[in-house]
C-alpha cells in the first residue's frame, strides 16, 4: 500500500471536509458558509481566515464555559456525549487532532505511514510530559488502547481493529499499530476524543474518574474542583509541551446548566462567555442582539428516530414502515426546530465522503399507507411506545412531541420519556429503550463511521438491535476494502438495506451552536464530535 505521510493526510482532509460556520454578528470567529459542491468546499476550506493566533495575549483570565449536563467523570475512553467530551478533551490529548479548517494534523504523534496494509507505524512527540510528572511514552498508547478493549466503553469502535497482540514500541517513540483487517481510515478514527491517551503508570481497570486527582493527561488544562451537578474549575497547564498551543487564559471554567431557557438567561446577560446548545426558539433573536456572537455550524450528524428491533411490534419491517408513512418529517422538524437546521433528506449528512443520497428510499408520509401495514402486521388499532430523549435538549423534547401527535393519528399511542443525559444515553445505549432520538456523527467524515453503529459488537448496535447478515457482510467487506471507489460502491449498497429497514429515520441535519461575549476570540467549531480547543480562545 502507498505510505501515508501526514502532508498527503492533510491534502486528502482539505478536499473532502466542508469548513462552515455562520456568524450574524462578530466576523472575527467566523468560518465560511457551506459550499454546494465537494469541489467549491475544498477552495472554501483553503480559503477559511484561520481563527488562531499564537501570539495572541488575553486580557482577562478567567473563561466561563456553560455546557448542558454534567460530565459523570474524567474518563476520556468512555465519553460518548458532547458535554462530557468538551471538558475531557481538555486534559487528555490524542495522537492527531484537527485544526480550524477541520484538516488532519499531528497532535501527540508527528507523523505517520502505513508500512503495510495492516500496520500503521507512528513517530510520537518526544518530551511530552503528563501532570503527573511521568513522560509520555508509545507504551502509554498502548496501554490506553488495551484499556478501551477491555473495558468495551464508548471509545471501542474507534481502536476494535488494533491486534494489541502484534502491536508494540520499538523504543518509547516509535509505535506499530497492527491491525486484524485493514481499516483505511485509521487516522482519522485516532481523532475522535474517546481515544485520548492516559497515562498507564496512573490507571487502573477499575479506575472510576471520579476525582480530579484521577485526570492524569497531557493535555492544556488540569482539573482542580469538580463540583458535582454544578461544575469544573481548570488552570493552565504551565508545563504544557506544545509551544505553539499554549492556554491564553488560566483559569477555564466548565458550568452545567441544564435547563434550555437558562442558557440563554446565561448568554444574554453576559454571565458565562461562551454557551452552548441554545434552543432553536431563541435564534433569531440570539442572532439579532448585537451584544452578543451567535454562531452555528453544521456537522457530520443527522438525528435519526431509532427504532429497537427488540420491542415485538418493531420486529416487524411492516410496523417500522408504517412508524416512518405516519410521520411528516417536514412537519415534525418545522415545530421542533422553527428553521434551525433542515430535515434530514438521507442516512447521511451533507459532506461525508462515499455517502450516497438514499432519499429515495424513505417512506415519505402516507397516513393511509401506515393504516393499511399495521393492519397486515396485526395492529389494526395500533399499539403503544416509549420514544426517550434527554431533558436537556429541548429542540429534541419538541421533535418527540411532534411525532407523538402525528403517530396518534393511526392509532399509535406515543409517551415521551424526557430524561438526563446519563439516565437517557445507558438506557438507549443497553438496549432498554422501544425507541429513542438519537445523534449520529460520521466522525471520519466517511460513510463507514456511519455504517459500522448497526454491526453487532458497535457500541451503538443496541440501540436497533437490528440483525441483517446481508448487510452485515456488504460492510465488513467494505472495511477491508482500499481501492476507494470498490468501498463507495459497497456503502451505497449498505445504505440502501438501512435506508430500507426504517430501523432509523434520519429526521433533522444536526446543527450546533453557541453564543460567545464580543470580546471572546480564538474559537472555532470542532464540527467532528464538538471537542472545541479552548486553549486557543483568548479575550481581546
Amino acid at each position: 500500500m502507498k505510505k501515508l505521510q501526514k502532508l498527503l493526510a492533510m491534502v486528502l482532509c482539505v478536499l473532502v471536509v466542508l469548513s462552515v460556520c455562520a456568524c450574524t454578528n462578530s466576523a472575527t470567529t467566523a468560518q465560511e458558509p457551506v459550499s454546494d459542491s465537494a469541489e467549491s468546499a475544498a477552495a472554501d476550506s483553503e480559503s477559511t481566515a484561520a481563527v488562531v493566533d499564537p501570539d495572541a495575549v488575553s486580557t482577562k483570565d478567567t473563561l466561563t464555559v456553560v455546557i448542558n449536563a454534567d460530565i459523570g467523570n474524567f474518563c476520556p475512553a468512555g465519553a460518548t456525549s458532547f458535554t462530557h467530551v468538551q471538558v475531557v478533551r481538555q486534559i487528555f490529548e490524542t495522537l492527531v487532532a484537527r485544526d480550524e479548517n477541520m484538516n488532519i494534523v499531528p497532535w501527540l504523534a508527528d507523523s505517520w505511514e502505513w508500512a503495510s496494509e495492516t500496520e500503521l507505524v507512528m513517530q510520537l512527540h518526544e518530551g511530552v510530559i503528563f501532570t503527573n510528572g511521568e513522560p509520555f511514552t508509545a507504551e502509554d498508547v498502548l496501554f490506553t488502547f488495551q484499556y478501551i478493549q477491555d473495558t468495551q466503553n464508548g471509545g471501542i469502535d474507534y481502536v476494535r481493529n488494533i491486534d494489541l497482540t502484534q502491536s508494540y514500541a520499538d523504543g518509547d517513540y516509535t509505535l506499530h499499530l497492527v491491525l486484524s483487517t485493514p481499516t483505511t481510515n485509521l487516522v482519522e478514527l485516532l481523532e475522535n476524543p474517546m481515544t485520548g491517551i492516559m497515562c498507564k503508570s496512573a490507571v487502573s481497570a477499575d479506575e472510576t474518574f471520579a476525582t480530579v486527582e484521577s485526570a492524569i493527561g497531557t493535555g492544556p488544562y488540569i482539573p482542580t474542583v469538580y463540583n458535582v451537578g454544578d461544575s469544573v474549575v481548570m488552570v493552565a497547564n504551565a508545563n504544557y509541551w506544545k509551544a505553539d498551543a499554549m492556554p491564553k487564559i488560566e483559569n477555564l471554567i466548565f458550568r452545567f446548566v441544564t435547563d434550555s431557557s437558562s442558557r440563554v438567561i446565561e448568554a444574554e446577560s453576559g454571565n458565562a462567555d461562551i454557551v452552548f446548545d441554545l434552543p432553536a426558539s431563541d435564534v433569531d433573536a440570539l442572532a439579532a442582539n448585537q451584544n452578543i456572537n451567535y454562531i452555528q455550524t453544521t456537522t457530520g450528524g443527522t438525528t435519526f428516530l431509532c427504532l429497537n428491533c427488540d420491542f415485538e411490534p418493531f420486529q416487524d419491517l411492516r410496523v417500522r414502515q408504517a412508524v416512518a408513512y405516519a410521520i411528516n418529517r417536514e412537519a415534525a422538524v418545522a415545530a421542533a426546530y422553527q428553521g434551525y437546521g433542515g430535515v434530514q433528506t438521507s442516512i447521511f449528512a451533507d459532506g461525508v465522503k462515499g455517502a450516497p443520497d438514499t432519499s429515495e428510499y424513505i417512506c415519505e408520509n402516507d397516513v393511509e399507507k401506515a393504516k393499511e401495514l399495521l393492519a397486515e402486521a396485526g395492529y389494526p388499532d395500533g399499539f403503544d411506545f416509549t420514544i426517550t430523549v434527554t431533558n436537556t435538549d429541548q429542540n429534541r423534547v419538541n421533535l418527540a412531541e411532534a411525532l407523538q401527535a402525528q403517530l396518534s393519528q393511526v392509532g399509535i399511542n406515543v409517551t415521551v420519556d424526557a430524561l438526563a443525559p446519563a439516565a437517557q444515553m445507558p438506557k438507549c445505549l443497553n438496549g432498554e429503550a422501544d425507541a429513542c432520538l438519537y445523534g449520529f456523527t460520521a466522525t471520519t467524515f466517511e460513510a463507514q463511521r456511519q455504517l459500522i453503529r448497526w454491526l453487532p459488537g458497535s457500541t451503538d448496535f443496541k440501540i436497533f438491535n437490528w440483525t441483517d447478515q446481508e448487510y452485515i457482510d456488504i460492510v465488513n467487506q467494505a472495511m477491508v476494502t482500499t481501492d476507494e471507489a470498490a468501498r463507495y460502491e459497497l456503502f451505497g449498497q449498505a445504505a440502501v438495506l438501512l435506508t430500507q429497514a426504517c430501523t432509523a429515520i434520519p429526521m433533522w441535519t444536526m446543527q450546533i451552536n453557541a453564543v460567545l461575549q464580543n470580546d471572546v476570540q480564538g474559537f472555532y467549531f470542532m464540527r467532528s464530535f464538538q471537542h472545541h480547543l479552548f486553549q486557543y480562545v483568548y479575550f481581546n
